[in-house]
């Protein structure tokens, strides 16, 4: 077992997340979510609120 770090904060649509890997960032409207994970992959998601479901698709 590890421990991981992992913090983010919102602003408005876009969120910026800080981990031990480095900063990830993006921006999200009507449940849809676009952005780069610490590593550099782009990927798009989409949620439905309230009932922790959701899809994700990395590039």
């Amino acid at each position: 077992m590890s421990w991981r770090f992992r913090k983010s904060a919102n602003l408005g649509p876009l969120r910026t997340t800080v981990s031990k890997n480095g900063l990830g960032t993006s921006f999200a409207f009507f449940g849809f979510r676009f952005g780069v994970t610490t590593e550099g992959k782009k990927y798009w998601s989409f949620g439905i609120k309230s009932t922790g479901l959701y899809y994700i698709k990395y590039y």
